[in-house]
């Protein structure tokens, strides 16, 4: 639960400042969700529809597993092209990192700590040398450069352990998170962070340890050279009159969905800063709001009407 006090507007009402349209969600995404429909709107509306279909699609659980998105996609409600409408500063996103999930179990010995001999190996111990090595790791992962793309990354999300305050802890569980660039798989980090686990092991033999994938995301780009990417870039060019900047999200989107699931070319492209968004005062400007959508609408106009043979 938020804290209603850090608001300055209502966080569930849209109220209009200036050229700012607060509350929560309009950037991430209800500034999008009303530019689609709009977009449909005008164009089934129009007296010369192009022709081929456009597909809306406004899908639940895009924050972590995309369920709605893939749902979609195994009914079969794909197509040639596909704009996600994520907050990105009216910027051309033709890519995301990916992300994947590990959880790691120490287990070791439990007992009083009035007991214990000074030497003995216990899982917080584990733990700890684990938080250094991973903050290394973290350094030479993030040494990594890509062309788009912000560097891979690694941090340490979760951790659950020990029962009572004067006893070691007979078991501790944490998790990690790792950010991936577009050549790295599950293996390759599954492989990299159990060889880490094996080091430690040596200098704390009274501990064991197992690790299990949990989920995650592959890493995606769409080429620049794709005639989704020239059509937004036209069209952006017609109504802002200058070029669209290429930008690599640091977060991940539904675009991951129809680029490996799919095979649809894709682009992140919305309005709104995604440094506000989960923020008190939440925004999404309404210029951009303005500009995203006929940027949209031209595009879905040249691309519905390209000659499908040539």
């Amino acid at each position: 639960e938020g804290d209603r006090s850090a608001w300055r507007f209502p966080p569930f009402e849209a109220t209009r400042q200036g050229d700012r349209l607060y509350g929560l969600g309009t950037a991430d995404m209800k500034g999008s969700l009303a530019n689609g429909m709009a977009v449909l709107k005008v164009l089934h509306d129009a007296r010369s529809r192009p022709p081929g279909t456009l597909m809306f699609q406004a899908v639940m659980g895009e924050e972590m597993d995309e369920d709605g998105t893939r749902t979609l996609l195994r009914l079969g409600y794909t197509g040639d092209y596909a704009i996600v409408m994520e907050p990105t500063d009216v910027r051309i996103g033709p890519g995301t990192r990916g992300a994947c999930w590990h959880r790691i179990t120490l287990t070791g010995p439990a007992a009083h700590c009035g007991l214990t001999d000074p030497r003995t190996q216990d899982t917080m111990m584990f733990l700890a040398r684990f938080g250094a090595a991973l903050e290394a790791y973290h350094a030479r992962v993030a040494a990594q450069q890509h062309h788009l793309l912000a560097s891979p990354a690694c941090r340490m999300t979760q951790v659950r352990g020990g029962e009572t305050h004067n006893s070691t802890a007979g078991r501790c569980e944490l998790v990690v998170d790792r950010r991936m660039l577009p050549h790295e798989s599950y293996a390759q980090v599954t492989e990299e962070l159990a060889r880490i686990l094996e080091e430690i092991k040596v200098a704390i033999p009274g501990v064991e340890h197992a690790i299990e994938f949990i989920a995650g995301n592959e890493a995606t780009e769409t080429s620049l050279h794709s005639p989704l990417v020239g059509a937004v870039q036209r069209n952006f060019r017609e109504v802002l009159g200058r070029e669209a900047e290429i930008w690599g999200p640091p977060y991940g989107s539904d675009m991951r969905n129809f680029v490996v699931d799919a095979g649809i070319p894709t682009i992140n492209f919305g309005p709104g800063d995604f440094h506000v968004c989960h923020q008190p005062d939440e925004f999404v400007p309404v210029p951009d709001l303005l500009a995203c959508a006929k940027v949209v609408m031209g595009t879905a106009v040249d691309l519905l009407s390209q000659d499908r043979d040539s």
